[in-house]
């Protein structure tokens, strides 16, 4: 739907804005310059935070504190960031401001001990419902299976959900989120390439080719929620109103796809 004449002169103003402030900081650095950009931005933060955590769960724990590490990832960004570089702000401070939350959710241990067992049975459960069904089981068939109450299973699958995007995360190290499934041809040069030695943009290449290559071969519902989550950067809920499922059954594709990613990468790795 095309945008409307109001929606395209505010965007066009706070592009202005944006415009300015980071002309009045290329010409002094200072912490008051620097700050009116990070104030600018804010709305990146509160945006990255809430795509990483599904609406259905009700207990948004540490938001504060995601906000607080999400700002200190834009404060970097701001920093960091090269106008002159064949990339936009927007589409690199979400990369920083993304990693600076994952640093604080592994340095918490996000996933409760007491949490871990339950994950585990949910796991088992879904991997034995799937072969007996042919098919991935939804959260009722799950609930009924473990029985629990759904509203429980949905605090599970939400941990399991965190879990498994950290663990996910954490393997493919310092990629950048949307390298993660786009061809290496698509991708724009990010500010830390500029110092790596041949051979290692050489990996980081091979790294980013083969990861498209196990993208392309997962099924297309998986493909599709993957792309819609990392390169549209929509939320769960909004790619759930677009595929008419659940948003619980969205995260549970999610879940499902990396981890066979993951699985399928670190088997590579290793042998």
């Amino acid at each position: 739907m095309p945008e409307s004449n109001t929606a395209l002169q505010e965007k066009e103003k706070r592009e202005q804005e944006a415009q300015a402030l980071w002309d009045a900081y290329e010409k002094d650095r200072s912490v008051e310059n620097g700050n009116r950009l990070v104030e600018h931005y804010l709305y990146m933060v509160r945006r990255v935070v809430m795509r990483m955590q599904p609406s259905y769960n009700s207990t948004f724990r540490d938001y504060d504190d995601l906000v607080s590490n999400g700002v200190l990832g834009l404060i970097d960004a701001v920093k960091r960031f090269e106008p002159g570089r064949n990339i936009k702000f927007e589409t690199y401070a979400p990369q920083r401001i993304r990693g600076a939350i994952l640093d604080y959710m592994r340095a918490q241990d996000w996933v409760p001990a007491n949490t871990r067992k339950d994950i585990k049975r949910l796991r088992a459960a879904q991997e034995k419902l799937t072969a007996e069904l042919g098919h991935e089981p939804s959260q009722e068939e799950l609930a009924e299976y473990l029985g629990v109450d759904p509203s429980v299973l949905d605090k599970i699958s939400f941990h399991d959900y965190q879990s498994s995007v950290i663990h996910f995360e954490s393997i493919m190290g310092g990629q950048t989120y949307q390298a993660k499934f786009q061809e290496p041809e698509a991708m724009e040069v990010a500010d830390d390439d500029k110092e790596r030695m041949p051979e290692e943009s050489f990996l980081e290449r091979e790294t980013k080719m083969r990861l498209a290559q196990i993208l392309r071969e997962l099924p297309e519902k998986e493909q599709m929620v993957l792309d819609l989550y990392y390169n549209k950067e929509l939320r769960l809920k909004d790619i759930a109103d677009i595929m008419g499922l659940t948003e619980s059954r969205i995260s549970q594709i999610h879940r499902a796809a990396i981890r066979k990613i993951s699985k399928k990468y670190m088997s590579e790795v290793e042998s």
